[in-house]
């Protein structure tokens, strides 16, 4: 049927009502409860965090989702529960259900409404498309919405979008998952989502105590009495951004600026600690007067690293906070024996927005998960050949590449076949550069994404005896000692604030090395390693995060292999989809 519409001032739109395939049936699904008291709704919270303990050791029980809805439901947490259902729906195949999911998710919600509609003109239909694709709607809601309205209008290619959406996350649109965040509002944590990182507040003050002053005492041992005054000021000023002026003041203790008027033994080497104070006085505006890619410009970009708080733990895997810590080069992957091109030919064929120049890996190791995902069984050749071979090299780029693919992708079973073992032998004789111990990094990454077992104490504190110290070994500490940093966050070790103080000593080590070279740009990546440590005084609360993001992370993968099933489904699956929204 063809409508037109005139406009007051005459123009006329003209479009075509598409009938949906059959008529869609109500939802079974009622959310309608009573409120719970204070004491139900108290029981009902310790409940619901039992569950999740029980999810993060098995994020595929079906059953363990569905009693969570139960319990979700009677909080009135809606869209919580409508999550938990969808879930277990996926797990158990449940097409009728994940479609009770849908039709009660849109009821309401207006601009989604149309979608249990029997019939919409070919503009609402581009409303409602529109609508769907709203940045708001998490992932697994957009999946299932397209999948419906493809189904409902008979189109195929929605679907189709769906299902290659979905295969990869919706990576590209950057879509995130539900979070939860309802239980967070429940429990008086704010909408903060679930998977970034929290740091120690002023509430945490006694703990914060702690920590700067054991941080305090290792600064102190700097020969260099100015470059203590300068990373003094450096954790005052973070402090101040995270806490307040006052307790950054009380915390850190008074630090006078002015170096040769104020110390005993005035000297030339001063000038440089002094401009460096400075900077730090005049920060944030100091940022403006260098140059983007100077290592000046970077220190005072991360100085403050108040972007931590809104980070998400994936970043703490995947390096967003850092730099690579080396380069792929097309070139060279092609050349050497166990390259990337040489072990993998199928590689070789790829165009160079596939595979770069030169790249940091995020976009090979895409166009090797595109390759798993579309079924092909040569997408593992390169890490069969360098796992087999011993290279050291290319066993390191293989942690790497995974532990991309895994941050992006979640940690999908066939990638953990080729994770380095976590044993740690410190007799084994091998070359220590950046390769090495950035192997250790990313396995160690790895590790905890697949909840791997791994010693973390020897672990941290056979790669922390292995990182150079002046007045040789610059380029290895500075290409590794970030990494090394992110990775200590991570750890539940009970040495673990020892081992940051440790790190902390030896990168201070640096400081009167520069000073004495006159180099400022390389003083302004040690004050940077620096910043890094400094912030640990407050991360307290990273391990403690780290369950929920690996629960959600496994959450994620069990929605790509649906998209997976249903494309290996091809037709079928959209006919199956089509019969179940009118049944």
């Amino acid at each position: 049927m063809k409508l037109e519409a005139a406009s007051e001032d005459g123009q006329v739109a003209t479009g075509a009502v598409k009938m949906a395939s059959g008529k869609l049936r109500e939802s079974r699904i009622n959310l309608e409860v009573k409120a719970a008291s204070d004491s139900e709704t108290a029981t009902l919270r310790l409940q619901i965090e039992e569950i999740d303990r029980q999810l993060n050791t098995n994020a595929t029980d079906a059953n363990l989702w569905r009693r969570r809805a139960d319990l979700t439901k009677k909080l009135r947490m809606n869209v919580s529960t409508l999550a938990s259902l969808l879930n277990s729906a996926v797990l158990s195949s449940n097409v009728e259900l994940m479609i009770d999911c849908a039709l009660t998710y849109v009821k309401e919600r207006p601009a989604l409404a149309p979608l249990a509609q029997d019939s919409l003109s070919e503009l609402d239909k581009g409303k409602l498309l529109q609508a769907i694709r709203d940045e708001s709607v998490t992932a697994e809601f957009h999946y299932l919405l397209l999948l419906v309205y493809g189904a409902r209008f008979n189109d195929p290619d929605i679907f189709a979008q769906a299902v290659s959406g979905m295969k990869t996350g919706f990576a590209s649109d950057n879509r995130q998952f539900y979070g939860f965040n309802e239980l967070r509002v429940a429990h008086g944590g704010g909408m903060n989502y679930e998977n970034r990182v929290e740091l120690l507040t002023v509430d945490d003050l006694p703990r914060i105590k702690v920590n700067v002053k054991k941080y305090l005492q290792h600064i102190g041992c700097c020969p260099d009495i100015y470059s203590i005054g300068v990373v003094r000021t450096q954790l005052r000023k973070m402090l101040s951004i995270h806490l307040n002026e006052e307790v950054a003041r009380t915390l850190v203790g008074r630090i006078e600026m002015n170096f040769a008027r104020n110390w005993v033994v005035p000297s030339p080497s001063s000038n440089m600690q002094s401009y460096f104070a400075d900077q730090i006085e005049s920060w944030p505006n100091s940022i403006e007067e260098h140059q983007p890619e100077s290592a000046v410009s970077r220190w005072l970009k991360l100085l403050s690293m108040e972007k931590i708080r809104e980070t998400p733990l994936r970043d703490f895997f995947t390096g967003e906070l850092y730099r690579p810590p080396y380069l792929f080069s097309r070139q060279d992957e092609s050349e050497l024996k166990y390259g990337l091109i040489n072990t993998a030919k199928w590689l070789g064929e790829t165009d160079t927005i596939d595979f770069p120049e030169i790249s940091d890996g995020k976009q090979i190791a895409r166009t090797i998960y595109r390759r798993y995902s579309d079924g092909e069984k040569d997408w593992n050749a390169f890490f069969k050949s360098a796992m087999r071979s011993g290279d050291v090299v290319a066993i390191s780029k293989t942690q790497r590449l995974l532990l991309l693919m895994v941050s992006e992708f979640g940690p999908h079973k066939p990638f953990s076949e080729f994770i380095l073992s976590p044993r740690i032998d410190a007799t084994q004789r091998q070359d220590w550069n950046i390769y090495t111990l950035t192997m250790y990094c990313d396995m160690f990454r790895l590790c905890l994404a697949y909840r791997i077992g791994v010693d973390e104490q020897r672990l941290f504190n056979y790669l922390i005896n292995r990182i150079p110290q002046p007045p040789s070994g610059w380029k290895d500490f500075i290409d590794s000692a970030e990494w090394i940093i992110m990775c200590l966050l991570l750890t539940s070790s009970p040495v673990r604030r020892f081992q940051l103080d440790v790190l902390t000593a030896r990168a201070l080590r640096w400081l009167p090395h520069w000073v004495n070279k006159g180099d400022y740009e390389n003083y302004a990546q040690t004050l940077t390693v620096l910043s890094f440590l400094g912030i640990g005084v407050l991360a307290d609360l990273v391990p403690e995060k780290l369950e929920l993001h690996q629960l959600l992370e496994k959450r994620r993968v069990f929605w790509i292999q649906h998209a997976f099933s249903l494309s290996t489904a091809g037709k079928k699956a959209f006919d199956s989809w089509q019969k179940a929204c009118s049944s």
